[in-house]
């Protein structure tokens, strides 16, 4: 089938029409009733994209917004150029960026259902619509953060993967692979290790798949992928060695943060803390590593200093019992793999509902989900339908995705399995122990297909016995 049929089969779809015209109604719906302003005031870490954005409409180009002179190096490039951009097109109002996230969210949709339908093509709706209903991906829509658009390169890039595998290893999807996990980089910087494996990614995926006779070809791809990923990342890279971090994609300032913050975890896990306390106590060490150095602290640069903490967090991080450290990993997958994303519309919504990471400051609980119930025990009644909402969607995904990693065990498709399992398994273990439903969103895809090969084992299953 042609591009062009494809596209005329997918208009004359009526059950995409209708669940667009449901989409539209929702977030149409939402866009009036939000409060001025909670889009960006609720966004996680909203201020820190929204400020380069403005800095790039007033000065041209990268840079801190209160001193042109300093290059912004805090975070990624594109998406503070899709702020500006939409910004732009909608003269200023905060409103134009989450309308154009709206737009992200239905294309990650539209590819998800072009994923699946590579494999189960008489649910390629259905997958749309767990895509862009999910309340996880909904709620984060409308508030301004990245994840949205991260999100839509990282299912592009698993739909290149697929092409790829389904092509007999085309050169061509290679690349295109590489080209989008290289561009999400530039949004955020979780996948890059996954450039670096790419050669072992196309071999495996080739392998698997029954590919013998071209294994060789697969692994010379991946290495073109990481030279064209390269190329892609290199003027970013220049662009922190310019501000004095080095030819790097994250400096040593941001690494530093994301140590600092799973070393507060694993203080909290293991003194059986509150999250309040444990911050005082990782803050108190800091500053007691800092007085050891003595003058030698005074006289580096930014960078040293930074590297020098990225080195103190990783070393105190290590040093907790392997048990603390399992601890931590398990508690964080069953946040990141069970958390329902409801806060997204507590917060858009303005549900007056004490957030569990702030009862987390001052109260001891066992896991993250013990502080999620006591949260949501004394909440408003439409705080509680929604987060019900949210954890059914999740609970019945997960129920499903159970019976499909079985289907697709006993159709041998292992390559599909490797690529699903393993993007799920990398960002669940990239996000250590902050693991939480926001940094589920770029795997989302993964989840919806194991979920449709659940649905597919529940209707053989049920054909067989009639």
């Amino acid at each position: 089938m042609n591009t062009l049929n494809k596209i005329k089969n997918y208009i004359n779809d009526r059950a995409i029409w209708v669940a667009l015209s449901l989409y539209i109604v929702i977030n149409s719906t939402l866009l009036l009733t939000v409060e001025s302003g909670i889009h960006l005031i609720e966004g996680a870490d909203a201020g820190s994209w929204y400020s380069p954005a403005l800095a790039l409409l007033k000065y041209g180009s990268f840079v801190t917004l209160n001193n042109p002179e300093t290059l912004m190096t805090y975070r990624g490039p594109l998406y503070p150029l899709f702020e500006a951009v939409m910004l732009w097109v909608g003269n200023g109002k905060i409103l134009s960026i989450v309308i154009g996230q709206i737009v992200l969210l239905w294309i990650t949709g539209v590819f998800s259902g072009y994923i699946v339908a590579l494999f189960i093509p008489r649910y390629k709706t259905i997958a749309l619509s767990l895509i862009v209903f999910n309340p996880n991906a909904l709620g984060i829509a409308h508030l301004i953060q990245s994840d949205t658009l991260y999100a839509l390169f990282i299912t592009l890039s698993v739909w290149g993967l697929a092409k790829y595998m389904l092509s007999n290893n085309k050169l061509k999807w290679g690349v295109i692979t590489s080209i989008f996990l290289s561009i999400s980089c530039l949004i955020r910087p979780t996948g890059q290790y996954l450039i670096l494996l790419l050669p072992a990614i196309f071999f495996l995926v080739s392998t698997l798949y029954g590919y013998k006779k071209i294994l060789r070809e697969s692994i010379i791809h991946g290495v073109i992928g990481i030279i064209i990923s390269g190329t892609i990342l290199a003027p970013w890279m220049m662009h922190n060695q310019d501000a004095g971090w080095g030819y790097v994609l994250v400096p040593s300032n941001i690494k530093a943060i994301y140590l600092r913050d799973n070393t507060r975890w694993a203080e909290k896990i293991y003194r059986n803390i509150s999250m309040g306390e444990a911050i005082t106590n990782v803050n108190d060490s800091k500053l007691m590593h800092i007085s050891s150095r003595g003058k030698i602290w005074e006289k580096m640069s930014n960078k040293e200093r930074s590297d020098d903490l990225v080195e103190y967090y990783g070393n105190k991080l290590v040093s907790y019992p392997i048990y603390v450290l399992l601890a931590g990993y398990l508690d964080s997958w069953v946040d990141f793999l069970g958390g329902g994303g409801s806060v997204n519309f507590h917060n858009l919504l303005s549900i007056d509902v004490v957030k569990a990471i702030e009862k987390n400051q001052t109260n001891i609980y066992s896991s993250r989900l013990e502080s999620v119930y006591d949260s949501l025990s004394n909440a408003p009644v439409g705080a509680v339908l929604i987060s019900f909402f949210s954890y059914f969607y999740v609970i019945i995904i997960r129920v499903l995705g159970l019976l499909g990693v079985i289907k697709i065990i006993k159709m041998k498709e292992y390559s599909l399995l490797l690529i699903v399992i393993g993007l799920i398994t990398y960002f669940a273990m990239a996000a250590i122990f902050v693991g939480n439903s926001r940094y589920r969103l770029p795997v989302e895809i993964g989840f919806v297909i194991l979920a449709l090969y659940g649905l597919l084992f529940l209707n053989n299953t049920k054909r067989a016995s009639v």
